[in-house]
């Protein structure tokens, strides 16, 4: 199986091209594409392999340089022309002069990072030239084509010192008063996020935890004076349902519908909300740029909480029904 564009498939026809392969005598997977998010796609099955580079040898110093590594100090001018150069001695080199070289060899999967720099028709004026005027969406396309480095426009993905910037001065709070609301998505850990509107798409954020047990979100419910709670019901049932039943507040299963925009739809008496997950993923992401919300002062659980609210960016997907593109909102690595 030859895999073009990897990041650009829908991640469930990804894994189902691999089972095809189960009773192959042969079972070669190759995967390409130019990467886009750091930890999605190919850049994780690069981070995941044995790293190859193409090392260049100094003819000068004998010593090792890699292009996309060393880039833009690897490229210097003289004579009025731009050459490749020896990152230690600054001697010219070329890309005829070097070998794959694995950063970790004994890791079964081979993967190979190319940059356009190893091309001998790269025009390394116009890299340069590009290099020194251009930023933002087409900087991170010029690092992503040109390179083969991941990276990440501020419009597709938060970053912590954008989140952390919405701390105050108040501790992570543990006791409520007043009516809250309760977010709450199981995985090895229990993800909890208590808060409070205080004004038309404006949120104040009480508490963030991490739970073990059912039982401990049960107790953190209590305290923080819980009215209305969702949960996401993912592939597995974790106990949910046994909880919703048991708990003495409104808790709403929820379920992600990409055919379904507009608001979400409560339904009392499945105890299910349907909510279109993209959307809501733009409304969070709005949220924490036009400085609409408040956190916690910092802590080990706000910090935990400001990291995984990166762990996720927008990019375009190709679906395999149709062949259409679409935004879609992805987990990172």
């Amino acid at each position: 199986i030859k895999r073009d564009e990897i990041d650009l498939m829908d991640a469930d026809m990804v894994f189902m091209s691999g089972q095809r392969l189960l009773r192959s005598k042969h079972g070669r997977i190759s995967n390409f594409g130019s990467p886009t998010y750091p930890g999605y796609g190919i850049d994780l099955l690069y981070d995941e392999s044995d790293q190859r580079k193409w090392q260049i040898k100094c003819s000068s110093c004998s010593k090792y340089t890699c292009l996309a590594e060393t880039f833009p100090d690897c490229i210097i001018r003289k004579g009025g022309r731009w050459f490749r150069s020896c990152i230690h001695c600054q001697a010219e080199i070329f890309t005829i002069d070097g070998d794959w070289e694995a950063e970790y060899p004994d890791r079964r999967e081979a993967g190979f990072w190319v940059s356009g720099l190893l091309s001998p028709l790269a025009n390394l004026d116009d890299y340069m030239y590009d290099f020194n005027r251009i930023e933002g969406a087409r900087m991170s396309e010029f690092m992503r084509s040109r390179l083969g480095i991941a990276t990440t426009e501020s419009e597709n993905q938060l970053d912590e010192a954008t989140v952390l910037s919405r701390c105050t001065s108040d501790p992570n709070q543990m006791v409520s008063i007043g009516e809250t609301a309760m977010g709450v998505d199981i995985g090895k850990k229990i993800h909890a996020v208590v808060g409070i509107r205080t004004a038309r798409d404006v949120y104040d954020i009480l508490n963030v935890s991490r739970l073990d047990t059912l039982d401990e979100l049960h107790d953190l419910a209590l305290k923080m004076n819980v009215h209305s709670c969702v949960i996401d019901s993912g592939p597995y049932d974790h106990g949910v349902r046994e909880f919703q039943k048991a708990e003495p507040y409104t808790v709403y299963l929820c379920q992600y519908s990409e055919q379904m925009p507009g608001k979400p739809k409560f339904d009392g008496k499945t105890g299910m909300v349907k909510v279109n997950r993209n959307e809501w993923m733009d409304k969070v992401h709005t949220t924490f740029i036009s400085n609409k919300i408040r956190i916690p002062r910092p802590s080990k659980e706000v910090e935990e909480f400001a990291r995984e609210m990166t762990r996720t960016a927008k990019t375009i997907i190709e679906m395999p029904e149709t062949g259409l593109t679409k935004p879609r909102w992805i987990k990172l690595g």
